[in-house]
């Protein structure tokens, strides 16, 4: 089973009052998504994503994830993921900017993970722990 498949499991205990978000219905342990990934939809990038406010994630286009924040060297309450490919790079990043922390991961493996050769470019980064 891919990380990708893990992801999409959905948990049929969910309650609204356990939701995160009203967008983000799809839970799979510590994170709630907002939708599946489409048949044939490529992933080679993603944008990781911290913020405290969760309307900022309103009417997400993007397949994404949310949870709460578990990195200490992001100092916001919640984390986040939003997936992609080259075609849409540009408007992953301009939607970004909209966060205290983002950055860009190209060149994940099959199922969405980083790997060794992945490129890592900072967005914006006012909330990191210096």
């Amino acid at each position: 089973m891919s990380i990708f498949e893990k992801f999409f499991k959905v948990s049929d205990e969910n309650h609204p009052e356990d939701l995160l978000h009203k967008d983000f219905t799809i839970n799979n342990g510590r994170w709630y998504f907002n939708r599946e990934l489409r048949p044939n939809e490529e992933i080679d990038r993603k944008i990781r994503f911290g913020l405290n406010n969760l309307e900022m994630v309103d009417g997400c286009k993007f397949l994404a994830k949310i949870g709460h924040n578990l990195d200490d060297k992001i100092k916001t309450k919640f984390i986040g993921f939003a997936y992609g490919n080259k075609d849409n790079e540009e408007n992953l990043k301009e939607w970004s900017k909209k966060f205290p922390y983002a950055e860009m991961i190209i060149g994940l493996d099959n199922n969405g993970a980083i790997k060794t050769d992945s490129k890592v470019n900072i967005i914006k980064e006012d909330s990191l722990d210096d």
